[in-house]
């Protein structure tokens, strides 16, 4: 009688060794889990304005595949922005994300307009999961993110503004250069628009500069001098004059176009080339746009309009490509 109920008790202790295992394996599955609020544009079938939308990411063991689920869909540049989110911030972090998976989900309203804007958020909440640090609640931020961790500008910034005022936001990063935006003519400051909605903002050049707001993350120190390869000045010196001889061309003469300009030329002089093309390449798709507003195009016109800029592309890459190689 002894005998079987020792045998029970060892039978018992083996099953909840087991269960234990099993319970212990599930949890650990999930590594780490946190979201963020973006700040996007809505089409609401008559305009379009601001929106809130929520970004969740669960860190699990893995091969780095990056998966996304989306409420609705979305477009195919949101899903490559998250990639390259990941990808930009293990590497800024100096973290290996080899032995992870990286599941997004992405919950938003009907109408969303899709794009990499969503691209500093995904490399804020990746940043985040990594160094074990919690974002801020009331916090949002709005932006691309580029090669070498550069926060790169967006669109509708005022209606994000107004969206994350209306959601609880008290604190948002914005690219740094998007503080002014043309609004029936007239320039705005969007900096004196967030203080009148109690908002405080923050503008940024870098995922370090992100860091450091929304993580209280501080920089390593480096001793050493950074190099800037000659071949890359050379094609950037190239690619600047190319566009800011273009906008030479154009007419435009709104504050912000001029204030670009301004800013270009300062660049130039002070051979920061890569700043000098991203402010000319602005002021030239602003140009455009109030050229199109000022006129009324049929759909033929508009079609040969979007040929012709196809064309305008495909030749521009061809010449990058030239300069390249010969450089």
């Amino acid at each position: 009688m002894q005998i079987h109920k020792k045998t029970r008790i060892k039978r018992g202790t083996i099953l909840i060794i087991i269960l234990l295992l099993v319970l212990n394996t599930a949890l650990a599955q999930t590594i780490k889990k946190e979201e963020i609020k973006l700040l996007a544009i809505a089409d609401n079938g008559t305009k379009k304005i601001g929106a809130q939308a929520v970004l969740e990411l669960e860190i699990t063991p893995g091969n780095e595949r990056v998966y996304l689920e989306t409420y609705p869909l979305t477009k195919i540049t949101t899903q490559a922005s998250l990639r390259f989110a990941q990808q930009i911030a293990c590497k800024k972090l100096e973290k290996d994300c080899t032995n992870y998976n990286f599941l997004w989900s992405l919950k938003a309203l009907p109408g969303l307009v899709g794009g990499p804007s969503a691209g500093a958020a995904a490399a804020l909440l990746v940043s985040s999961l990594l160094l074990n640090k919690e974002i801020p609640k009331d916090l949002a931020i709005t932006g691309t993110i580029n090669s070498g961790g550069i926060i790169g500008p967006v669109g509708g910034i005022k209606e994000k503004i107004k969206a994350a005022s209306q959601n609880g936001i008290k604190k948002v990063i914005i690219p740094k250069g998007t503080k002014s935006t043309d609004e029936q003519n007239k320039t705005i400051n969007i900096t004196n628009y967030a203080k009148k909605l109690n908002l405080t903002l923050y503008e940024v050049n870098t995922l370090d500069d992100v860091l450091r707001i929304a993580l209280k993350q501080t920089e390593k120190e480096n001793n050493q001098t950074l190099k800037i390869n000659p071949r890359y000045k050379t094609i950037m010196k190239s690619i600047a004059n190319d566009l800011c001889n273009r906008t030479k061309n154009f007419a435009g003469k709104t504050e912000t176009i001029k204030n670009l300009t301004k800013k270009a030329k300062k660049a130039l002089e002070k051979k920061e080339y890569y700043s000098a093309a991203s402010y000319c390449f602005r002021a030239n798709t602003a140009s455009k746009q109030e050229l199109y507003n000022k006129t009324k195009y049929s759909k033929e016109e508009k079609q040969e309009k979007l040929a012709q800029l196809e064309k305008d592309i495909e030749n521009f890459t061809k010449t990058l490509k030239n300069k390249t190689k010969t450089t």
